[in-house]
This record gives C-alpha cells, structure tokens and sequence, in this order.
C-alpha cells in the first residue's frame, strides 16, 4: 500500500508540474476543447515488490461518447479510442516497467523523469499521428487505422464516422458486417444498428447527430 500511495502521489507532483495537465481518476488528462480530450492512462499493478505498469494513450471526444458509445456499449465509457504507442513501454527508464520499493531521492527523480516521458512521448504521438482539429480529421485519421467489428473499435469509429456525417463509410463498412449471415454479431452491433436511423435522421435535419 505504501509504493501504491507513493507512485500515485509522484503522478499528481508531475501532473502539477504541467500548465497542460492534471491527474484525474488515475490519468493524466490534457484538455484541448470543450469536446476533445487526450489521456495518457497507466494501467498500475500493484503488487508485494512493487508497481507493475503499462501506459495507453486515449483520445477522448465527449459529446460521441455520451450521445452514442455509452449507448452502444451499455455502459460510461470514458475514451474514444485507445492505443499503445510502442516507444512509451518499450522505452522505459524504470527496470522492468516496475516501480519498486526505493524512494531515495535519486529513485524520486528517477520515477518522476518517467511519468514525464509518459506525457512527452503521448504528446509525440498525437502530434506525429493524429489530426485533432475536429471529428472530421480524427474520423480520417482512425479510418486509414487497421479495426474491426469483432472488437469496440470499430463500432467507434463507426460512431465517429456518424458524427463526421460520413455514413458512406457506415454503409459500406458497417452494413456490409452487420447483413453477412455468416458473422456473429454481438449486443453492441445490435444496439448501434438500431440506433442509426436516429443518429442519420439527426445529422441530414440539423447537420450534427448531436
């Protein structure tokens, strides 16, 4: 419990060290807008010899989430997309990505300088990868991404794409799934099916599913 309360209090001296950022509910959140928000998410194992952890990267558009994911998923989902840039685990600067029982002062820094290259390497990522101006340039970026429908991500992106107004994509992707006999459909497809007609009848009457 001592490492648990020691790593999660070296988050929020880091998250405080940055304009940009805050460490909430066990993330670090940087929000650009009023709708878009990135994360970078440790996944902390905390175990007798210490702190295990793997870093995620969220992007994070509300509006979506609350107006179509958390119905299609039946549940509050609280990102859009999620992905594990290699070089934020790979390039770790705590031995075996562990946290261990040592709070020297070098092992304090040392600790912070990871948590820091957590957010660096995030914001690289985003930068290097995404286009955040609107749903439109990150539907298009996530679309030329690898997905499919036996997962979340796909129904997600087709959720973006809706936003997006890109119900072509829907048709072609989606329906093409969804109407194969030969394909086993989960809950999540059943509810987003249903909840198209909604979401199209929407966007041709006010020209946003929101």
């Amino acid at each position: 419990m001592a490492n648990k309360n020691y790593v999660l209090a070296k988050c929020k001296e880091v998250a405080e060290e940055l304009s940009d950022w805050k460490f909430v509910s066990r993330h670090f959140v940087n929000k650009r807008n009023k709708w878009l928000t990135i994360k970078v998410r440790p996944s902390f194992s905390f175990w007798p010899q210490g702190t295990k952890y793997v870093i995620r990267v969220c992007i994070s558009i509300t509006p979506l989430e609350k107006t179509v994911l958390n119905k299609i998923f039946e549940s509050k989902r609280d990102f859009t997309f999620i992905r594990s840039p290699r070089d934020i685990n790979e390039m770790a600067l705590i031995e075996n990505n562990l946290f261990a029982y040592d709070q020297t002062p070098e092992y304090d820094e040392l600790t912070k300088k990871e948590m820091r290259r957590w957010i660096t390497t995030a914001e690289k990522y985003f930068a290097d990868n995404w286009d955040l101006t609107s749903e439109k340039t990150i539907f298009a970026t996530a679309a030329k991404q690898p997905f499919k429908f036996s997962d979340k991500t796909g129904l997600a992106l087709c959720g973006l794409a809706a936003a997006a107004g890109e119900f072509e994509f829907i048709k072609q992707h989606f329906y093409q799934y969804y109407n194969d006999p030969n394909t086993r459909k989960s809950e999540s497809s059943h509810n987003f099916h249903a909840l198209l007609p909604e979401l199209k009848e929407r966007w041709i009457k006010n020209g946003s599913i929101y």
